[in-house]
Parts: structure tokens; C-alpha cells; sequence
């Protein structure tokens, strides 16, 4: 990837954001927020105006999705929600609440890459991601462990 983005992150788990932080600075990306609660990322989003938000969705205080409405109702912008979850119900709420992409944990630096990439191109193909929940990455069960790219049911 080309672009270098501008990215908060929030995960209320610390080895969590330090992998992701690091997959992120390899990939050649700025982090500007790091935090480990909703209402921080809220806080930190209108301070720092990310590019991209990436989220961990189970936290202490507001949950990632909670946080992800909060956000574009300020401001519209790409968010990658991360769960250790892929719940069908929870996907569809991802959904309706502005989020992006869907990443199921582990996550690894291509999942983190493709669901950048994939922000970048919609943002670049409509001016901004004007429909949210375009896929769901998530890591393989079988034996290889390599990534893929699912369609979300409409």
C-alpha cells in the first residue's frame, strides 16, 4: 500500500493495540490515537481526525460500535471494527453503525492491509465510503491460516 494513513485505534486489551500498533507501523501507517476505552477514542477522534479508526469492539465503557455512531455523527470516516466474535447479528449491527469492515481476531498484517486497501479504494472510488459494511475479513480455521475475503449477506 502507497498511502500512509492516519489511524486512531482503540482496544481495551494492551498486547492487542501493541499488535496492532506494530502491523500498522510496519505497513508504513501514523498511529494518532491510541486508547483503551470508547469514550476515548470518541475524544480523541475529534481532536486528532484520523483517516481511518480501527476498533476492538468489547470494551469497559462504550462498546466499538457505540463508539463507531458516535464518531460519524460527527464526522463520516472509515472504521474497521475487530471482534473475537463473527456473530451475524453482530455483523448487521456493525452495519447499521457505520462500520467499514469487519475484522475477526486473530488478526494478522494482511487482514489489517486488505481491510485498509479496501478503505482507501471506496474512499477513492466515491469520494467516501457512503455505504458501510462493505466485508467481513476473517482469519481461515484450516490448517494454512491464510485470510479471506467474505461477502456480507445483504
Amino acid at each position: 500500500m502507497d498511502v500512509s494513513l492516519q489511524i486512531a485505534i482503540a482496544d481495551d486489551d494492551r498486547s492487542s493495540r501493541a499488535i496492532l500498533r506494530q502491523i500498522l507501523q510496519k505497513l508504513g501507517h501514523t498511529i494518532v490515537a491510541e486508547v483503551d476505552s470508547g469514550w476515548s477514542l470518541v475524544e480523541q477522534c475529534a481532536v486528532t481526525n484520523p483517516d481511518v479508526v480501527i476498533t476492538d469492539n468489547r470494551m469497559a465503557d462504550i462498546s466499538g460500535l457505540d463508539a463507531a455512531a458516535e464518531i460519524c455523527r460527527h464526522r463520516q470516516l472509515p472504521i474497521i471494527l475487530v471482534s473475537a466474535f463473527c456473530d451475524p447479528d453482530l455483523v448487521r449491527i456493525a452495519e447499521q453503525k457505520h462500520v467499514s469492515m469487519y475484522l475477526v481476531k486473530p488478526i494478522h498484517e494482511a487482514h489489517v492491509a486488505a481491510a485498509l486497501s479496501r478503505c482507501i479504494a471506496q474512499r477513492d472510488a466515491s469520494g467516501f465510503l457512503e455505504e458501510p459494511g462493505a466485508v467481513i475479513l476473517q482469519s481461515s480455521e484450516v490448517a494454512d491460516s491464510r485470510s479471506r475475503l467474505v461477502p456480507r449477506d445483504r
